[in-house]
């Protein structure tokens, strides 16, 4: 199932396909949904009417959901770690694909959760849409330079 499959389905639900920030598939036979706390209650009403099970309790960094095979044979702290890195770079690539605005606010919330820390926020916010430039960058681009730096010569062909 695809993510499009999922919005989908959940549209004929009567969800709003729009209040839907991220779809994850952490598990087998499971989807994850981030949503807007907002949205969060009218989300729950409308799955439990439609009869689908919530998972409230569901820990995606346990290693349990690691169904590569390769995995099995690791010692449990291995397969702890692998989980929670698998749980960090999903994290990260949703936030990636979040508004600037709201990317912001969900990864405060990541890292208050202890999925990722704060500098992974540091490093995927810039790559977000609409994230804003930084003066820094905007004026340090290759082929820039400093006012003083010209030559007399340099300066006449502009």
């Amino acid at each position: 199932m695809s993510r499009r499959d999922v919005r989908s389905r959940l549209a004929v639900l009567g969800i709003d396909p729009y209040r839907i920030l991220d779809i994850t598939f952490p598990a087998r036979s499971i989807v994850g949904l981030l949503v807007h706390a907002q949205y969060n209650d009218t989300l729950t009403a409308k799955l439990t009417k439609a009869k689908i099970p919530i998972h409230q309790d569901f820990e995606p960094r346990d290693p349990a959901h690691l169904a590569d095979p390769k995995y099995q044979s690791l010692p449990v702290s291995e397969r702890v770690t692998i989980a929670v890195d698998i749980h960090r770079e999903r994290c990260l690539r949703g936030i990636e694909r979040l508004r600037f605005p709201v990317a912001v606010a969900v990864g405060r919330a990541f890292v208050e959760e202890g999925f990722i820390a704060q500098e992974d926020l540091d490093e995927v916010l810039p790559r977000c849409p609409a994230a804003p430039v930084s003066p820094k960058a905007a004026f340090t681009a290759e082929g820039d330079h400093d006012m003083l730096d010209l030559s007399s010569d340099e300066s006449e062909g502009l």
